[in-house]
């Protein structure tokens, strides 16, 4: 049951266990000795707290965010002279703000170090200086980044860095040294004249990179640190990366900021200089040379070519703060220490590169994109008006409804928000011709126009353009402009509806396309199983226990046995339990994924018993980042997930139960969520690729209750839900729309059902600011609902 990565050699030295260098060979651990321990121990390193360093060059400034994310900030610009002395400066920060500070001393030119550790004398002075400085200054400690330890020197720089680091020591100060990549050649790395063993013994952290090549991440740079937990100990290594992209040419590699390797993609331009009217079409098109555009699963970025001026072929990778999750998450895999981002704060990197430190320190699992693609948005005076994906070379075409002015901007999606470019293009009215005629005419009828959108694929690309209505206005009280998302193609996605205990509105859940109906069943269901199927509907039961007894193992056949007689009477799913991961539907102190997928394995089994078609679902845990302030009353949820994962889980599950009741932002979205800070739970995506991926894509999920809270038609909602006070129907019929547009065209999710359809309660639990249907009998999430599942 242990983790292979995480296993390291220890020796016993007659009173501790000390770090034993060792490389796997063959399924062991092997170590050469020149004398043999009295006692050898294998040891698997439990995860370290995240730690994360932000390096800051002369110049840049540490904003307020970088600095509450970071827990070291390293200030680069000292220089080491010929003599041994310190030259250069540092960028300027506050100090005792929960950060420590590291200075950073670099080479001022090529051979400096090798004269200075070429004289006792220039040696023992660069010695005290840096003590001096460090002592003097304040600082926390110090790093070393000499990039020119040949191979002939190695043995003397090594020797520096321990009599530094005892003196450092001495102070209570510490010494990083920054190492460059190593050579790979076959299985073996070559690290030239910096012993990464003999300097992991004296330091108390190793900087180390994958290189410029962002391509090593998904492959090189796991064998990299697998090799490297052999040599040092893996609570003194820190991944070291950049956030700055990188352009490529005859495999050289060069960071760039984001504006320049968004640069060959051109702007946005139209086709065409012809006065536009409604019904006409508009055409526009990136003005750039970009071709291939696609992800690249091997540097956890989105990936194009274009080609010079010159005719020179170049490959760009952009990063984005999903890139810098996924590389943090190597990192996580080996449980080093750390990591260390270069450029986070450099100019031309987008600010929201920050979040992946948070997400890091925060624990949020890293979520892998698979696809990329330019995303094209068209607003008009009532706000978004059509959206859809192509390739940068591929043109798109817009047919406007009305006269106005129509705003046309393109993105790269994922994780690419800022737009390259815009264009507003004016439509003007037709004005009519009078004509003579002997009898009075009639005004003609107006025609119906009809946009197309281009339907992303489940490879990434984009299908043939798909005909969709145009805008309709959706009968809320708030008004607002219903724009269709994509319908849903082929496949077994399907739609439901939460009901409060009984079915009082049919009709309107056909309308919305609604082939499932979802009770909470805390008792005899076969009611709801009858009623359910009698109107026409597949029944979904979230089937809740006594939780006094939920955690003990002895309870759990009777559990089983309860829901396997809801199996027998005909359920089609069952939902077993419901947020087990907060101690208001499990005990307090016991809140465990492995204990509870101890439950949900005799009812699985039971269930497949008595009734082999009627779907398992796990049940699904609250949203939740709250473990930390609440130890034993809450389990963040993707913890609690891979709890579940590691006890074997998915064995016991057709599909994987999710919530997801916080949104106030399209499920498009990523960013601007009303609630403070930031949670994956806040937003569709990364809260489908959290759960979908904690099983390896393995089952898919299943929404047990999915959401928007609107006050519109109520009045104010209490403190608790103050987030979703701006929400309106419209929007809520609008995201509804399109996170059954999104689930079913995803290929991950098999159920969503809507939380809720026709629920009245609006009090401290304000479930009717949920409903579809509202308080003057409107319903506008039906139609919108009707409009992509039909």
């Amino acid at each position: 049951g242990s983790n292979p990565a995480g296993m390291d050699l220890y020796a016993w030295n007659g009173s501790a266990w000390e770090f034993l260098p060792a490389q796997a060979q063959g399924g062991q651990l092997v170590a050469s000795v020149s004398q043999p321990p009295p006692a050898v121990g294998a040891f698997e390193a439990s995860p370290m707290p995240p730690l994360a360093f932000t390096l800051l060059k002369p110049g840049q400034t540490l904003s307020a965010a970088a600095a509450e994310a970071s827990n070291a900030v390293l200030l680069q610009g000292v220089l080491l002279q010929a003599d041994g002395s310190l030259g250069g400066q540092v960028p300027g920060v506050p100090v005792q703000q929960g950060y420590a500070i590291y200075p950073v001393v670099s080479e001022q030119a090529a051979g400096t170090l090798a004269a200075v550790l070429g004289d006792d004398a220039a040696r023992a002075h660069h010695l005290q200086e840096v003590l001096s400085f460090v002592v003097a200054g304040g600082y926390d400690g110090v790093v070393l980044d000499y990039t020119s330890v040949t191979p002939d020197l190695g043995p003397a720089f090594a020797q520096f860095v321990a009599d530094l680091a005892a003196q450092l020591h001495g102070q209570q100060k510490a010494l990083f040294v920054q190492a460059p990549p190593p050579a790979h050649s076959g299985e073996a790395f070559q690290t030239g004249g910096y012993d990464w063993r003999v300097l992991g013994a004296s330091v108390d952290g190793l900087l180390v990179t994958a290189g410029d090549d962002p391509t090593a991440y998904g492959g090189l740079a796991g064998a990299m640190l697998a090799w490297a937990v052999g040599e040092v100990p893996r609570e003194r290594l820190r991944l070291l990366t950049t956030a700055m992209s990188v352009d490529s040419t005859n495999d050289q590699f060069s960071l760039v900021d984001q504006a320049t390797a968004l640069a060959p993609l051109g702007y946005v331009a139209r086709t065409g200089a012809d006065a536009l009217h409604p019904g006409d079409q508009i055409q526009v098109q990136l003005s750039g040379q970009v071709e291939g555009l696609g992800y690249d699963p091997r540097a956890f970025a989105a990936h194009y070519t274009y080609a010079d001026a010159g005719g020179q072929s170049h490959q760009v990778w952009l990063t984005t703060a999903d890139t810098l999750r996924q590389r943090f998450a190597v990192a996580e895999t080996y449980r080093l220490g750390g990591v260390a981002v270069a450029d986070l704060l450099a100019d031309g990197v987008p600010a929201d590169s920050i979040n992946a430190v948070t997400q890091y320190k925060a624990a949020v699992q890293a979520a892998a994109a698979s696809h990329a693609e330019l995303l094209w948005t068209v607003r008009g005076s009532g706000g978004v008006l059509a959206l859809a994906t192509a390739q940068p070379d591929q043109p798109y075409v817009y047919v406007p409804p009305s006269a106005g002015v129509y705003e046309f901007s393109a993105s790269l999606q994922p994780g690419m928000p800022a737009a390259l470019g815009s264009l507003s293009v004016e439509v003007a009215a037709i004005t009519p011709t009078a004509t003579q005629s002997p009898t009075p005419t009639t005004p003609a009828d107006i025609g119906v126009h009809v946009q197309t959108t281009s339907v992303p694929s489940g490879a990434g690309g984009a299908t043939p353009a798909a005909t969709l209505p145009p805008p309709t206005s959706a009968p809320t009280g708030g008004g607002g402009v219903f724009v269709p998302p994509a319908p849903i193609g082929a496949g077994n996605f399907e739609l439901g509806g939460q009901v409060p205990g009984f079915i009082g509105h049919p009709e309107l859940m056909q309308q919305a396309g609604m082939k499932w109906v979802k009770f909470q069943a805390t008792g005899d269901a076969a009611g709801f199983i009858s009623a359910g199927h009698a109107a026409g509907f597949k029944v979904l039961l979230s089937a809740v226990g006594d939780r006094a007894r939920a955690a003990d193992p002895s309870y759990w056949p009777e559990y089983a046995s309860w829901v396997a007689g809801m199996a027998g009477a005909g359920a089609d799913a069952i939902e077993i339990w419901n947020e087990a991961n907060i101690d208001r539907e499990w005990p307090t102190g016991q809140i465990s994924g492995a204990t509870y997928t101890g439950m949900l394995q005799q009812a699985y089994n039971a269930i497949k018993s008595a009734n082999g078609g009627t779907i398992v679902i796990s049940g699904a845990p609250a949203p939740t980042g709250a473990e930390g302030a609440f130890p034993g009353s809450v389990v963040n949820d993707d913890n609690f997930l891979h709890q579940m994962a590691n006890a074997g889980a998915a064995n016991y599950m057709d599909c994987v139960g999710i919530h997801f009741n916080t949104g106030t932002t399209s499920p498009n979205d990523t960013t601007g969520s009303a609630l403070s800070g930031y949670h994956y739970s806040y937003y569709f995506w990364p809260m489908v690729d959290t759960y979908y991926n904690a099983f390896g894509g393995t089952r898919p999920l299943c929404f047990t209750e999915l959401g928007y809270l609107t006050p519109e038609g109520y009045g104010g909602l209490p403190g608790a839900f103050g987030w979703a006070a701006n929400t309106s129907l419209a929007e809520q019929a609008q995201w509804l729309a399109e996170s059954a547009s999104l689930a079913g065209n995803s290929g991950k999710v098999r159920l969503m059902i809507v939380f809720n359809v026709d629920f009245t309660l609006y009090g401290a639990d304000p479930q009717g600011g949920y409903a579809m249907l509202r308080p003057d009998g409107s319903c506008p999430a039906c139609s919108a609902l009707g409009a992509v599942v039909h």
